[in-house]
């Protein structure tokens, strides 16, 4: 070698840097991370509203059907009532008419 040539040295960065360089980029990788779990977070937010809404409306649906029903179940029980008391009097009404024609019958052959 003479004095006119460069030699390269090659310096490696020290190993405070290289852990400061980690430590930043770790940092910048966690920031990413947070953000997109708060992206995640607020759309389940947002879903988890849109099933409570969806549950109110069926739970206010189911309500409003169970109503119904006993209003239909009422109305059968008194249907139910009128028809027996209207197959009762027809029954009786029956009777009478079979007497009073056996009376008829009895008083034409008089």
């Amino acid at each position: 070698m003479n004095g006119n040539e460069v030699t390269e040295v090659k310096t490696e960065p020290k190993k405070e840097n290289m852990e400061e360089i980690s430590l930043v980029e770790l940092i910048k990788s966690m920031k990413t991370e947070v953000e997109k779990l708060k992206d995640e977070k607020s759309k389940l937010k947002e879903t988890l509203g849109k099933i409570n809404e969806e549950l109110k409306k069926l739970e206010e649906e189911e309500v409003s059907l169970r109503e119904r029903i006993a209003e239909t179940a009422k109305k059968q029980a008194e249907l139910s009532r009128k028809k027996a008391k209207t197959t009762e009097k027809l029954s009786e009404i029956e009777r009478k008419l079979k007497k009073l024609m056996n009376i008829s019958t009895e008083l034409s052959e008089i």
